[in-house]
C-alpha cells in the first residue's frame, strides 16, 4: 500500500482552514484487490508473480491462475467465496487483513460506486485472473510546441 500511495494522484482541496487529500481511486478497494489477489492466487503455477499495474487511467491487480471451479464471474461480489489456499486466508485473517469472506469483491464495488467511478472490471485471461479499477475522468492537457502565428 504504501508502494500504491507513492504513485497514486490525489485531489486537494481546501475548505475553511483545513486541507483535504483524496486519492482519485479508493485506497480500501485497491488493498481488497491485493489481498484477493494473494488469497486466491494459483500457487501451483510457477514463473508467474501477482501484478500490481498503475496506468493513467485505471489499475490493474493480476494474479496467476482463473476462478476456482464452481465460480463464475457473474458470481463476484454476490457473496460467494471459494478458499483456494486456506493456511493464507488463516494467516491473513489472524493478522487482521481479512474481514469475511466473500465481501472482497463487494467492498470493491463499493468503494467506487462511492467516488461515482466506473464499475470495476473482474476478467480472467488465459491463465490469470485480472482486477482493473478505473480512475476519474480526466483530461490530458498538452502545452503547444510553438505559439500559433497570427494570419
Amino acid at each position: 500500500m504504501d508502494f500504491v500511495r507513492l504513485y497514486m494522484e490525489k485531489k486537494v482541496s481546501l475548505s475553511a482552514l483545513r486541507r483535504k487529500e483524496e486519492y482519485d481511486i479508493p485506497l480500501p478497494a485497491i488493498r481488497e484487490g491485493i489481498l484477493n489477489a494473494i488469497c486466491h492466487r494459483d500457487y501451483s503455477i510457477g514463473g508467474s508473480d501477482n501484478k500490481l499495474d498503475i496506468f493513467l487511467d485505471r489499475i490493474e491487480i493480476t494474479s496467476p491462475g482463473t476462478l476456482p471451479i464452481g465460480i463464475t464471474i457473474r458470481d463476484l461480489g454476490e457473496g460467494i467465496s471459494e478458499v483456494r489456499n486456506r493456511l493464507i486466508v488463516t494467516i491473513l485473517r489472524e493478522a487482521g487483513y481479512i474481514e469475511q469472506l466473500g465481501t472482497g469483491i463487494m467492498r470493491i464495488k463499493e468503494a467506487c460506486k462511492k467516488m461515482a467511478l466506473p464499475e470495476p472490471k473482474f476478467e480472467e485471461t488465459s491463465n490469470f485472473f485480472k482486477a482493473t479499477i478505473f480512475r476519474t475522468q480526466f483530461t490530458l492537457f498538452f502545452p503547444p510546441l510553438f505559439a500559433p502565428h497570427a494570419l
